[in-house]
């Protein structure tokens, strides 16, 4: 009986052990388009534009907008399989004449360890 709690012990400080692997840095996002808290007027288009770098291969990137008043996602653009560590996104989005509200627009990369981030841009349309 006093082998088995000996050999559990010993297991379990082995089982402790950490895997001492550096951290992978996420994603970075520079968005060049638009500005924020730039201002729109109703039936403007809306460019994003910008890239994203990674270590690793990126798998996805995606461009989102979302009405802040009503809170609907009303444009969700996929970039899949993208397979590269570097990544020139474009995307616009033509806004509905009767719509005067704040936006945020978001853009978020994922690559293949994982790791994920995400930039967020406030607008206005008036």
């Amino acid at each position: 009986m006093k082998k088995i709690v000996v050999l559990s012990g010993l297991c379990l400080v082995l089982g402790c052990k950490k895997n001492e692997t550096p951290e992978r840095p996420v994603p970075v996002i520079v968005v060049n388009t638009p500005s924020e808290n730039q201002h729109f007027v109703k039936g403007d288009t809306i460019r994003v534009t910008g890239n994203i770098t990674c270590t690793t291969e990126l798998i996805e990137v995606a461009v989102h907008m979302t009405n802040l008043t009503t809170n609907f996602e009303f444009f969700h653009n996929h970039f899949s399989g993208v397979n590269t560590t570097s990544y020139n996104f474009s995307s616009k989005y033509g806004i509905p004449d009767l719509v005067k509200a704040s936006y945020k627009v978001e853009v978020e990369g994922n690559d293949k360890d994982g790791n994920s981030t995400t930039k967020e841009i406030i607008v206005t349309v008036n």
